[in-house]
């Protein structure tokens, strides 16, 4: 009986030590299957990081050496092979979809794990150059008609985007690959004048109009070589304004009264009657080029100089209180004008949304500014033209720089060639009618000081990612 026993305790001992056995060697093969998957894992997160890093730094590459985006691969050695200790990437080609938006495919390797591992990511991507290049740009809307075209890029950069008239005819032409019809809003083309392939919308937003400081058309030191006039009103009534003089004699008869500064500079007093506007409101281009001209004969003995510079800062007073209150500088006739004009209204600022400086161009002028800059104000108004007015020529390209509005179409023609910037803000508008072309042409820039040309000036690009996916 006692043996029995003994038999019945041994036997369930080698029962529970088989089934501790098994237990045992099914606890180890699950933790080592366990440890296996997670290092599986491991390796594949690796390999997917490494992956992501060499589309990074493809992606970062494109946006800062578009020179060498057709060999971007093969000519950084980095994108082929990198280390990143226990992993490295490769990436594989970038892939060219659209003259703008590439496909970048990168492969990544885990190392020194149980299972290395390979994972590929492809990230699709638009690149948007930073550097300035717009035949037409607004900080808000563009609505286009009439028989109009754009060669180069354009920009709305409002919400409200482009508007292509149904009833016009307009026509977008790239000159090159880079060049689009750009906003983050909408394009609605009536027209169906842009080809759908350089039309971006609904993109990301980039730095408003390029802001040149007004006082810069003042300064003597900066363009050494421009007579430099200002153009004031006369205060009819006592006191220290800083934009008038209130030592000059303030007779109506007067008329106009120039004043050699120290600097250089003439000062142009102007005499008005309240209710009566100013002495002379509407210049032809001959005789505005005549008043200011880099030399005046009615100023002997002045230094010569090469070009002239206008700072315009008077106008009409409407109501008749004696106050100027429509600050505007009206051009007609035919003529070359080489000098720069910049126009202020009430606040003193050309490039303030809210002042109220404008140009109204009429006639048949062709502006060929030396210094790069043809019109600084507010409001650029080309809408009464009446014959074929040209500002800028591929020879000498010239910048339009408006804070508020631009607008053109009548029974005359426009053509820019160089660059229509306007708008510091959204509510910033450019109209298109009658019969107008705008060309892109750079060497604009390079006519201007370079304190200016920094702002036009930015050679990298921004990125838009579109897409990115593992393989």
């Amino acid at each position: 009986m006692k043996n029995a026993r003994k038999g019945s305790v041994l036997a369930m001992s080698a029962v529970v030590l088989i089934v501790l056995l098994v237990l045992g060697a099914a606890l180890i093969a699950r933790t080592r299957g366990v440890l296996e998957s997670s290092a599986r894992e491991r390796d594949r997160l690796l390999a997917l990081n490494a992956a992501e890093a060499g589309a990074n730094l493809a992606v970062y590459l494109l946006a800062s050496d578009p020179v060498h985006w057709t060999n971007l691969v093969s000519y950084y050695p980095a994108l082929q092979n990198t280390d990143l200790g226990n992993s490295h990437f490769q990436v594989r080609d970038v892939t060219w979809l659209t003259g703008r938006t590439a496909l970048v495919r990168s492969d990544g390797y885990s190392e020194g794990g149980r299972a290395a591992a390979k994972r590929t990511v492809a990230v699709k991507v638009r690149l948007i150059p930073a550097g300035w290049r717009y035949a037409l740009f607004s900080g808000g809307n563009i609505t286009a008609g009439g028989n109009s075209s754009v060669h180069g890029s354009m920009r709305a950069n409002g919400a409200n985007g482009i508007t292509i008239d149904t009833a016009g005819s307009f026509n977008f032409y790239a000159l090159n690959d880079l060049d689009a019809a750009e906003t983050p809003g909408y394009i609605r083309d009536g027209a169906n004048g842009i080809p759908p392939q350089y039309e971006v919308q609904r993109g990301p937003a980039i730095p408003d109009l390029p802001q040149i400081k007004y006082t810069d058309f003042q300064q003597t030191s900066l363009f050494p070589r421009a007579r430099i006039y200002n153009v004031l009103p006369v205060d009819p009534t006592p006191g220290n304004d800083p934009f008038t003089d209130d030592d000059v004699a303030t007779d109506p008869s007067a008329g106009i009264l120039p004043k050699v500064q120290a600097d250089g500079s003439v000062t142009w007093y102007y005499t008005y009657r309240a209710g009566k506007g100013p002495v002379n409101d509407q210049w032809t281009v001959d005789q505005f080029n005549a008043a200011f001209a880099a030399n005046p004969s009615y100023l002997p003995g002045l230094p010569p100089k090469d070009y002239a510079m206008i700072n315009w800062r008077t106008g009409v007073d409407q109501n008749g209180d004696g106050v100027i209150d429509d600050y505007r500088l009206h051009l007609s006739g035919n003529g070359t004008i080489t000098s720069t004009i910049a126009v202020y209204g009430d606040s003193g600022n050309p490039l303030n949304p809210n002042d109220n400086g404008s140009v109204q161009i009429d006639g048949g002028a062709t502006f060929e500014p030396v210094t790069g800059v043809a019109l600084v104000a507010n409001g650029v108004d080309f809408s009464k033209l009446n014959g074929n007015t040209q500002v800028g020529t591929q020879a000498n390209p010239a910048l339009i720089y408006a804070s508020g509005y631009a607008n053109w179409g009548s029974s005359g023609s426009l053509t820019t060639v160089g660059c229509v910037a306007v708008g510091g803000s959204q509510l910033a508008t450019v109209t298109i009618g009658g019969n107008s072309a705008h060309w892109f042409n750079p060497s604009f820039i390079d006519k201007m000081p370079e304190n200016m040309q920094l702002v036009f000036t930015r050679p990298t690009y921004y990125s838009e990612w579109l897409s990115w996916q593992v393989l």
